[in-house]
């Protein structure tokens, strides 16, 4: 099933399927303050960058809902290349 998008009553953008919110291109949440949620099947979850960014520059890193540092999400994540981890390792590290 697709995820459909939908605004909410805040203003929050939000991607969701039956199982809650979801979204495999880009974010699931795009709050108002200017947070960005990815999550799949309603777990935090990206493997292309944070899966949590705020306004403000902060970053959080999930797999699969488990937060970690970024060299632990770095070292667990088997989607990315050898260049592709050393360009978000400049961007991020």
């Amino acid at each position: 099933m697709q995820p459909v998008m939908s605004i909410d009553s805040d203003g929050d953008e939000v991607w969701r399927t039956y199982n809650g919110y979801h979204r495999e291109d880009g974010p699931a949440i795009v709050w108002q303050s200017g947070r960005k949620d990815w999550r799949v099947h309603d777990k935090h979850h990206r493997t292309d960058g944070p899966a949590i960014e705020f306004a403000n520059g902060a970053v959080y890193w999930y797999l699969n809902d488990i937060h970690m540092s970024f060299d632990q999400w770095l070292d667990k994540n088997q989607e990315l290349t050898d260049e592709e981890k050393v360009m978000l390792k400049l961007r991020y590290g």
